[in-house]
């Protein structure tokens, strides 16, 4: 396995450990993240702005899969309103060094469960590809799954804790699989 795994490609893999995720385990923030400009696959999610003006606001982080498709988790469009556009930032923050491109469509997984997040994927089709980007290759199948206290790095542009809202800038944490279970991963600080 890969000392190197973003999380939202961990979400994919099956799940075949003998460990099992703590049911009262929470979701969290990366907490403890170092800026960063690497991954390069991971990129910013905002609504599209409208105005040359309008400042883009982080709606959720994803992982470039390929030139002109971006994965990431159902639940980020799932409270927006119908019809609202997006677009993908690439780069180290949403600054004027970023580049962007809208986002066509978003599909996501139809077995999408809002309460259980269950099923949390979806696709973000673009306009046209991302150029420059390097594209995170998704595990081939019959690939080995995560095990326990493997090492993962994620990476992101979200909030940094509970409560604070995303500055813009991308962050990678460290942490190790504390527990697999159906469909999802723990992840323990290590340190983020």
């Amino acid at each position: 396995m890969s000392p190197r795994l973003l999380v939202a490609i961990v979400l994919l893999l099956p799940s075949c450990a003998p460990s099992a995720v703590d049911p009262e385990a929470v979701e969290t923030s990366i907490v403890d993240g170092e800026p960063s400009r690497e991954p390069s696959a991971v990129v910013a999610i905002t609504p599209r702005r409208v105005l040359c003006g309008d400042v883009a606001t982080v709606l959720c982080s994803g992982t470039l899969i390929a030139a002109d498709a971006v994965l990431s988790a159902a639940h980020c469009f799932d409270s927006m309103r119908p019809g609202l556009a997006y677009e993908v930032f690439m780069g180290a923050s949403l600054g004027p060094e970023s580049r962007s491109v809208a986002v066509l469509e978003v599909v996501t997984h139809p077995g999408f469960d809002r309460e259980s997040r269950e099923n949390d994927v979806a696709v973000l089709w673009l306009a046209k590809p991302l150029e420059g980007a390097q594209p995170e290759p998704l595990p081939r199948p019959g690939s080995p799954p995560p095990e326990l206290q493997d090492f993962v790095t994620f990476a992101g542009f979200g909030a940094t804790s509970a409560g604070l809202a995303p500055d813009g800038l991308k962050r990678v944490g460290a942490g190790r699989i504390g527990g697999l279970g159906a469909g999802k991963v723990q992840v323990d600080p290590d340190p983020s």
